[in-house]
């Protein structure tokens, strides 16, 4: 987990654990979709 508060559009996916990983992954998929369709996408992150 990332000691750097706050988060920003900037701060680097780095999953530890497989909950972490899914959701990296989910955002990169989104990202490739919108590379190679030109899909218009929006992500957000929330935190507890």
């Amino acid at each position: 987990m990332s000691k750097e508060l706050p988060y920003t559009e900037e701060t680097p996916l780095k999953g530890t654990f497989p909950y972490d990983v899914s959701k990296s992954c989910t955002d990169l998929i989104a990202q490739s979709y919108f590379k190679t369709y030109g899909l218009s996408i929006a992500i957000a992150r929330f935190g507890n």
